[in-house]
């Protein structure tokens, strides 16, 4: 109880340091206290030990009536204190002075010290204290008690025209020595509105250099004035800072230039400079930035960096067929920092090699196809990547042109779409006209398409964003296994060929599963079955087209894997990679990517002639000799477990087949999608010798067993030799044989 007692009555306020003494420990327990480390050894201190003690914690005394008081409040009870002369009343008064007396304003009076009306003025009495002349010996410096920058002195090194803003930033970067560069600071506008972008040395930290540049553009005058303070000073240095050496730099510059090897590299820098600590993995890491810095094309990321590389990488007639670049109708216009929100950008990235592919595309047996997607996370401020492009017949993505923009909305979309399009006229003199394009559920897409192509025949959903949202949305769904049954019927609902007989599977669903999913139903036919989003199913676009943006979407994925490695860069950066990858792309773009006929494996002429072995007397022909009907592979199992199959048995099934193309009375969605894939129409092409089928495969590839084997009956081709079958019943199935014979036989 008496320790507690003490530690309340003493003081709150910690003990300074400089004050602690052996003894004073065992009166203050709760203050740590080392002998070794105390300046005090006696018990008595002295006038000049309070004074330093005063200066050392002025901020511990403000609290405090006067000073006496403070020394009496901070001294220990069991170290003396003898204040001499200039203040031997206030000394002994502290002197007199018993850590047991009481606190009372009566004591205080009685002990000689002030009473509590004067202990109000302790500012006045700590001023006559600190203005005696024992005092002005321990005062601080004017200099060491203010630490204000000093102010910096500009000089005018030189001016130029605002157009001419390239030339001021090289004048700029002349000012710093070999080995340095000037970095940027964050600008800002005076009270004139003058644009202010301030410059600091590299070697601040490093070198403790303080040497300063700023360029003012004067909107006013329309100039563009160049600054310094001070001189650079190299000479100091930080023991602190990691990195390579300034004098290093050259070094690292010039082997990367000559493509000399990190490790070759860094053992000349060991022989150059043996007392040298730098690592292997600081020159690795050096001769990557460095190379980076060589090979980008983009030097900065300034507004005013973009805009001259723009115009001078505009793509014209004279350019060569490889030669990255943009295509007219670019913008770049806002302030001189590319990182600001108001920053209007938009420009269009290709060659003239990249353009030919909607020509290849658009001049082979599909239809002419235009892919488009939009891509984000690229850059660092998250403009959206558009990608245009268009497939092959094996649905392999040929990219045409990438459109960077601040915005996603309609204008933006046209503008890179005019762009593409009036570029492709002017370049290469073809007019594009897309009939079938394809993109997602993005509306501001589809209104771009058909603003700028009026012509404009379809316009596809993809398929793909159809299962995916389905899976977003399972939680509609009351359990899981209704959603793998809805989606299982999706699908047979997307293999239509025919839009009439989708709206009728379409109703049907919805007939079958109103009851059971009524929320989740209400949500599909809101997102997925009205007429702007409904164009996703197989028959919507023509045969050889897909009917999914996956290629696109596979492009995306690895421009993000091999580009930019998951990364957001900057638009230097960013611009640099692209056009790597766009000069990789037009190389690797031919027009033989482009078949003119599908392509036919062995596996597909195999499987065209067992097919019409197998076949040749069930088909059904119409009145019209180009059209024949064909029964599926389903149908004839069934026919297979009812009792063989027959002409009778095929005719029967096809009656009820062409019955109608719409529901019946008493079908369901089941039996209505059952019936409607009894039989493949197979239709003669006019003026060609080839057959088209309505088969999912044929959608999907252009080609399939069928009609290739209906060409095949109708010898309209000739089998390569290498990939005929004479003995074809005999043939090897895959996989491995079996081992176990069949135990029970049909009887013939």
């Amino acid at each position: 109880m008496l320790l507690l007692f003490l530690r309340n009555w003493i003081s709150p306020i910690p003990l300074h340091p400089t004050f602690k003494t052996a003894s004073s420990t065992a009166c203050c327990p709760t203050m740590p206290f080392t002998p070794q480390t105390s300046p005090l050894r006696t018990t008595s201190a002295t006038a000049n030990d309070l004074v330093d003690l005063t200066y050392a914690n002025w901020s511990y005394y403000e609290e405090f009536p006067s000073l006496a008081e403070s020394c009496r409040r901070l001294s220990p009870p069991c170290v003396d204190i003898d204040l001499p002369s200039p203040v031997p009343s206030r000394a002994s008064d502290v002197t007199q002075l018993s850590p047991f007396s009481p606190r009372s304003d009566s004591d205080l009076n009685s002990g000689g010290l002030e009473t509590s009306s004067k202990r109000k003025s302790f500012l006045h009495e700590r001023t006559e204290i600190l203005d005696s002349p024992e005092c002005d010996s321990k005062r601080p410096s004017k200099e060491v008690c203010t630490k204000k920058k000093p102010r910096l002195e500009w000089v005018l090194e030189n001016n130029f025209p605002m157009d001419h803003e390239q030339d001021a930033l090289d004048a700029l970067h002349q000012l710093s020595p070999p080995g340095y560069n000037m970095s940027k600071n964050q600008p800002y506008i005076n009270q004139s509105g003058d644009v202010i972008q301030c410059y600091r040395c590299s070697g601040e930290k490093r070198n403790k250099c303080h040497f300063k540049a700023k360029v003012v553009y004067d909107s006013t005058e329309n100039m563009i004035f160049l600054y310094s303070s001070s001189t650079h000073d190299h000479q100091k240095q930080s023991k602190h800072t990691i990195g390579l050496p300034p004098k290093l730099k050259p070094i690292i510059h010039e082997g990367v230039n000559d493509g000399i090897m990190p490790a070759k590299l860094h053992r000349k820098i060991l022989e150059k400079y043996p007392t040298s600590k730098v690592t292997l993995q600081q020159v690795q890491t050096a001769c990557k930035w460095e190379a980076d810095k060589l090979l980008s094309s983009l030097k900065g990321n300034t507004i005013g960096d973009l805009h001259t590389y723009l115009s001078e990488n505009t793509l014209s007639k004279s350019s060569r067929k490889h030669a990255f670049g943009v295509l007219h109708g670019w913008r770049a216009n806002g302030p001189i920092d590319l990182e600001s929100e108001a920053a209007d950008i938009c420009f269009v990235m290709t060659t003239k090699n990249l353009l030919r592919n909607a020509v290849r595309q658009s001049r082979s047996e599909l239809v002419s196809f235009l892919d488009i997607d939009q891509t984000y996370s690229l850059n660092e401020r998250g403009y959206p990547v558009t990608v245009v492009g268009t497939v092959t017949r094996s649905h392999q993505f040929k990219l045409i042109a990438i459109g960077v923009s601040r915005h996603e909305d309609q204008q933006a979309n046209e503008l890179i779409l005019e762009t593409i399009k009036d570029g492709m006229r002017e370049l290469i003199d073809f007019e594009w006209t897309p009939r079938v394009a394809m993109s997602d559920r993005a509306g501001a897409i589809a209104n771009a398409l058909t603003a700028v192509w009026d012509g404009l025949d379809k316009l596809a959903k993809c398929y793909f964003h159809v299962k995916k949202a389905l899976k977003d949305n399972r939680h509609r769904f009351s359990s899981e296994t209704n959603f793998e049954k809805f989606q299982n019927d999706c699908s047979l609902l997307a293999a239509f060929d025919d839009e009439d007989q989708f709206l009728e599977g379409l109703r049907l669903l919805d007939r079958k599963w109103r009851a059971r999913e009524k929320d989740a139903m209400n949500w599909f036919l809101k997102e997925w079955a009205t007429e702007a989003y409904r164009a996703w199913f197989s028959g919507f676009t023509p045969p050889g087209l897909p009917n999914t943006n996956n290629a696109v979407e596979r492009f995306n994925r690895s421009i993000k894997v091999y580009v930019t490695s998951h990364q957001r860069l900057s638009f230097s950066k960013l611009i640099t990679k692209f056009r790597k990858e766009l000069i990789y792309r037009s190389l690797s773009s031919h027009s033989s990517d482009f078949w003119n006929r599908p392509q036919l494996n062995r596996r597909s002429w195999c499987a065209a002639q067992l097919w019409a072995k197998q076949n040749k007397a069930n088909f059904l022909e119409a009145k019209n000799d180009n059209l024949f009907f064909c029964p599926s592979s389903e149908l004839l199992h069934k026919l297979e477990i009812r009792g063989g199959v027959s002409k009778p048995a095929i005719r029967k099934a096809f009656s009820d087949f062409d019955k109608s193309l719409f529901c019946l009375d008493g079908e369901n969605f089941d039996s209505y999608i059952s019936r409607r894939r009894m039989f493949w129409k197979l239709q003669k092409q006019p003026n060609s010798r080839t057959f088209t089928c309505n088969c999912p495969s044929y959608l999907h590839t252009a080609t399939c067993k069928h009609s290739l084997g209906m060409s095949i009956l109708h010898q309209f081709v000739s089998i390569p030799p290498k990939w005929k079958c004479n003995t074809i019943e005999q043939m090897r199935k895959r996989g491995r044989p079996k081992s176990v014979q069949n135990c029970l036989e049909k009887a013939s």
